[in-house]
């Protein structure tokens, strides 16, 4: 009698190629992130440069007042906003971290059979 024989190359095929796409995935997640801390960077550079420029007004009038000031606190909302979306975004890369090191160990478990 033959004994039966499984080829697992199909398989293994299957799991590098879910684990490439994780790569893929987490590899896009993280050029989110970056462009998201870009974002908040620039932000966070425009209130400091306004802040410093009505800073240096010698005798600022009322007028300066009401351009500045609410600008400024429009500045403050988009970095907190932006800041709240940098920390979704984080916690998708270690989402899809984690996806990616499960798609691996599923992968090695097979190359080592």
């Amino acid at each position: 009698m033959k004994k039966f024989r499984f080829n697992l190359e199909p398989v293994l095929r299957k799991r590098k190629l879910a684990y490439e796409n994780c790569a893929r995935e987490l590899a896009a997640v993280i050029s989110k992130l970056q462009l998201e801390e870009q974002k908040l960077s620039d932000i966070q550079r425009k209130k400091s440069e306004t802040i410093s420029e009505f800073e240096r007004k010698n005798n600022p009038t009322t007028k300066d007042f009401v351009i500045y000031v609410p600008y400024i606190d429009q500045l403050e909302l988009s970095e907190i906003r932006q800041l709240a979306t940098v920390k979704q975004v984080e916690a998708e890369v270690e989402s899809a971290r984690e996806v990616l090191r499960q798609a691996q160990i599923e992968h090695e478990v097979l190359v080592r059979i």
